[in-house]
């Protein structure tokens, strides 16, 4: 009897041993395999990281665009109000210089109209 204890105690043995060994195969293989899946995970995290910054620097270099072209039409919009001010400060200047002139012919008699040499029209239509 001891003989058949021995050999049901030792194919218990070799049962436990097998099966911790599927055991710890099993794990190993489950490791690798999670392992495997968190790597794949994090390059597609950092493939993803990196298109996105690429998209984020593209947006950030093109808002720098707009501002930049936004402060330079503003400059130039400043330029052209200053330009408009001062051709209608120059415009009332010539209006006042103009005036008495003007007056002048308002008042004129009819009688004192009459023809003008065409070299004297030509020279008083182009005064400015």
């Amino acid at each position: 009897m001891p003989l058949t204890l021995a050999t049901g105690a030792t194919k218990a043995l070799l049962t436990v041993t097998l099966l911790s060994v599927l055991a710890a195969l099993g794990s190993g293989l489950y490791g690798w395999y999670r392992t495997n899946q968190a790597e794949l995970t994090v390059k597609r995290l950092q493939l993803q990281i990196q298109q996105l910054s690429t998209n984020r620097d593209s947006w950030r270099a093109s808002a720098e665009r707009w501002k930049t072209d936004a402060a330079r039409m503003a400059e130039e919009q400043m330029a052209a109000k200053a330009a408009v001010d001062a051709l209608e400060q120059d415009q009332a200047a010539n209006d006042a210089r103009y005036e008495p002139a003007q007056q002048l012919i308002d008042r004129a008699e009819p009688t004192d109209d009459g023809p003008v040499a065409p070299v004297l029209r030509n020279v008083i239509e182009a005064l400015p």
